[in-house]
């Protein structure tokens, strides 16, 4: 999309359930928990960041190795190559479905259908791979969704808490 500045996996619509898993609780939270206003800012805030990390990491490009249109005849599998910042000899391993020599770290992914440099797993959540270029991103959206469980079950126990001391009930008898 957008002339490939917006690139998605194939699994929309594990993209979609990834938002209203995160954001259902969040509106629900917002909602019915009376907390300080400067806590709901700072859930907020959180909130915000994590939804910003989840569409970085789910729509920008993954790392893909660019395909090779016309096919090889008979490649070798292996391939010798030199980096080109160390200098030390690199296996390459040749991708019949790309048609490209892959880097150590790269592998095809078979959901994706694509080669993917510092290829680390394909996320379901995302709809797409986490590779070279959204690494960081996915950190970011994985530990934003666990700072916000966290912050919501602070908040949660906060709120149970004062409300059971204001009127006198006592969750253990």
């Amino acid at each position: 999309y957008c002339g490939g500045f917006i690139l998605l996996g194939p699994e929309i619509g594990r993209l979609m359930l990834t938002v209203a898993l995160v954001t259902v609780p969040f509106a629900v939270f917002v909602a019915f928990v009376r907390l300080p206003s400067w806590y709901l800012a700072v859930v907020c805030f959180t909130y915000a960041v994590t939804m910003l990390s989840f569409a970085r990491a789910a729509t920008t490009d993954r790392g893909i190795v660019p395909r090779r249109l016309e096919p090889c005849d008979n490649p070798p599998i292996y391939k010798e190559a030199t980096h080109p910042v160390s200098g030390a000899t690199l296996q390459c391993r040749f991708c019949h479905t790309c048609n490209v020599y892959r880097g150590p770290r790269t592998h095809h992914c078979s959901i994706c259908n694509n080669c993917v440099d510092l290829f680390d797993h394909h996320c379901p959540w995302i709809g797409s791979c986490v590779g070279a270029y959204n690494y960081h991103t996915f950190l970011h959206f994985v530990h934003g969704v666990n700072a916000l469980g966290l912050l919501t079950a602070i908040g949660t126990a906060y709120a149970v808490y004062h409300h059971s001391a204001a009127n006198e009930v006592s969750i253990v008898d």
